[in-house]
């Protein structure tokens, strides 16, 4: 908001009481006139104008720059106030995010049936997803999101996800694809 041009004290909503050293700080609200109070500074009035718009949500009435400069001071004074406002805000979101986020894990692990498809693991905590292709990075760069999420918005996909235990699916990384697993029942299959 600007500063009307017959503004003599440089700050919206103060004017001086004439014949006396006190500054006149009001609003309107609503149709209403409110006066918040009589100052001995310029700079006390301003700021009181300032204060009460921002607690009364009033911040489009101040003047650019305002409501940060209330906000900076604010801050400075509030230092153990505001940290421990933040732990607890992350304490709480964190729990919340975190029963979401093993909900959608169990569904998950559900709709693949909880097992790994090559050693028959049944340790939810041990079990992953793996891209059958091999395409994990490509389609991780290419969804950018949370896995998760995205096989449950497409409906759980079985054609090129399964379920597989972490040791399964990192020996499938480092032995071209093939789990030793598969290694071994092949060779039973053959009669090595």
């Amino acid at each position: 908001m600007k500063i009307p041009s017959k503004n003599t004290s440089g700050y919206l909503g103060v004017s001086k009481i004439s014949g006396k050293e006190k500054w006149l700080v009001q609003i309107n609200v609503n149709k209403s006139h409110v006066r918040i109070g009589t100052f001995n500074t310029v700079e006390e009035a301003g700021q009181a104008y300032i204060d009460y718009c921002i607690k009364n949500n009033l911040e489009d009435r101040l003047k650019e720059g305002d409501r940060n400069k209330y906000l900076r001071e604010y801050n400075k004074n509030n230092k153990e106030r505001i940290k421990e406002r933040n732990k607890k805000y992350t304490v709480r979101y964190n729990s919340k995010a975190t029963k979401k986020r093993h909900a959608l894990r169990d569904e998950i692990l559900k709709a693949y049936n909880n097992i790994c498809e090559c050693c028959g693991e049944i340790e939810p905590d041990f079990l992953t997803i793996d891209h059958i292709d091999g395409n994990g990075n490509e389609h991780k760069k290419e969804i950018g999101s949370s896995l998760y999420r995205w096989l449950k918005a497409n409906g759980f996909p079985k054609d090129n996800f399964r379920l597989l235990c972490f040791n399964c699916n990192c020996a499938r990384f480092y032995n071209n694809g093939i789990c030793p697993h598969q290694e071994q029942i092949s060779k039973i299959l053959k009669g090595e």
